[in-house]
């Protein structure tokens, strides 16, 4: 078996004892400088500038937050603040349905309240011939009702006069008319000169002055309240008298200031004695009512029964606001008091349609022939 005997080559071993020189970082290979880059006095610098970089973004993030809810605060208290200074226009009217027009805009009909920004207003009321003008100043914070009732159109009571309710929240304000005192509230005034005219109220150190507007044969009532600072409420609230069969005047303290025939009446918060009358039906009602404010107070009045007589010739079925009775002649028919609508039928006469007034005062009685053609 031959032997190889060439030589290996011969590999070079460093000398142990001989220096190692320090290379410089920067001319290592990349994988040092990712090695050199993980040594832990790189990463401390590292972490350091992490940290402050989260803690300038965190400044920040409070910093713009902090803007953000101040400016929410700010509209929030804007918004607060606008409805703690708006004011509030009521417009009621005999009869009620009327359009109303504010500042030429339409905004509903009456009875119609509205939240409005303080300041001067022009109101139309109806249209045509009935329309009529109502110039209100609104005070931060305070309430204005005027209330119409067009009982008679300029035409019918030429040469006539009005009338002026004025009530008040506080009440026992003094009240001037033209610059002349006349009393304090609550007050009326009859026999007023048709047009327009101002009316004031001392408030405290200050005077508030309404301009209204009267026609002729018209009444006209006004519920004011004097504006208090950082209150969005008013001491005022409604009355609202139902299912009466006849309409029934309301009084208070021999006052007249309203009627059923208006779906609500706004008056001064608190308790109030009210009579409620109708002299043409002998009814009388005394009721202690407690207003709320900025609510209707429902109020229901209970009117007696009268009775009713009926008789047609030569006879007749009845019927009595649509439900049947019998056949004349009929006696001591008990009915609540008020208007009610009456039904004559015969087979071969035909039938009469009648109208009676039931009262507390006496017997209602009706009787008609139809025998006879109606007029």
């Amino acid at each position: 078996m031959a032997v190889d005997t060439t030589e290996a080559p011969a590999v070079e071993t460093p000398d142990a004892a001989a220096p190692i020189a320090d290379e410089p970082l920067t001319d290592r290979p990349d994988g040092l400088d990712a090695f050199a880059a993980e040594t832990p006095a790189a990463n401390t610098t590292e972490a350091s500038r992490f940290h402050a970089r989260r803690r300038s973004f965190v400044i920040v993030a409070i910093a713009v937050a902090g803007i953000a809810a101040g400016a929410v605060g700010v509209v929030a208290y804007q918004q607060r603040f606008a409805r703690s200074r708006s004011a509030l226009l009521t417009i009621e009217t005999v009869p009620s349905g009327l359009e109303v027009a504010i500042d030429g805009q339409n905004r509903g009909v009456t009875p119609l309240t509205l939240a409005l920004p303080p300041r001067a207003y022009e109101a139309v009321v109806g249209s045509g011939s009935d329309r009529r003008t109502i110039k209100a100043t609104l005070a931060a914070g305070a309430a204005m009702v005027q209330r119409l009732e067009l009982t008679a159109s300029p035409a019918s009571s030429e040469g006539s006069r009005g009338v002026i309710r004025v009530d008040t929240v506080p009440s026992t304000l003094a009240v001037k008319i033209d610059g002349v005192e006349r009393g304090v509230s609550p007050l009326t005034l009859d026999n007023v000169t048709p047009g327009e005219h101002d009316v004031a109220l001392a408030s405290g150190h200050e005077s508030l002055h309404r301009k209204v507007t009267v026609h002729a044969g018209e009444t006209l009532s006004l519920l004011l309240t004097a504006g208090v600072p950082g209150q969005a409420s008013v001491s005022a609230g409604w009355v609202s008298v139902v299912d009466t069969p006849v309409p029934l005047q309301i009084r208070e303290e021999g006052r007249l200031i309203g009627s059923t025939e208006s779906e609500r009446l706004l008056m001064a918060a608190g308790s109030h004695t009210l009579d409620f009358v109708n002299p043409d039906v002998g009814f009388t009602e005394r009721l202690a009512v407690n207003v709320t404010p900025g609510k209707v107070s429902v109020v229901r009045v209970k009117v007696p029964n009268g009775t009713l007589s009926l008789n047609a010739q030569p006879w007749a079925q009845v019927w009595v606001d649509g439900t049947r009775v019998g056949e004349t002649p009929i006696g001591n028919l008990v009915r609540p008091i008020g208007r009610h609508e009456v039904v004559f039928r015969h087979p071969e006469l035909g039938e009469r349609r009648e109208t009676v007034m039931v009262t507390a005062l006496q017997p209602a009685r009706l009787g008609v022939d139809l025998r006879r053609k109606s007029q």
